[in-house]
């Protein structure tokens, strides 16, 4: 039996559709594992811990603003130096730029 060119021509332009096919194909769908999916991670969401109130202990959703219970902000406000203006993170008692005191001092 010969093979003629279009034939040869036929066979390629077939082979190069189903490797075109099989690359472009979703992730999920192809395997070289002979038809074995690869195994996929489950992803678990884990909740966020209550947000407690610092003016009357009420736990409160973690994406809460204000205390449920007495209506305080639960969001720490940043200070701002009146010295240098630099803005610190809440908590901190002098300014991390140049050392003011940010809170009043304890009488």
């Amino acid at each position: 039996m010969d093979i003629g060119p279009w034939e040869v021509f036929g066979i390629l332009v077939a082979i190069i559709v189903v490797l075109t096919a099989w690359r472009f194909a979703p992730s999920g769908t192809r395997s070289s594992t002979g038809g074995q999916r690869a195994v996929q991670p489950q992803v678990v969401a884990v909740p966020a811990p209550p947000v407690i109130c610092a003016a009357c202990q009420t736990a409160n959703t973690a994406g809460n603003r204000f205390c449920s219970g007495c209506g305080a902000s639960l969001v720490p406000e940043e200070k701002t130096c009146p010295s240098c203006a630099t803005v610190n993170p809440p908590g901190q008692a002098f300014c991390g730029q140049c050392g003011t005191r940010l809170t009043p001092a304890a009488a």
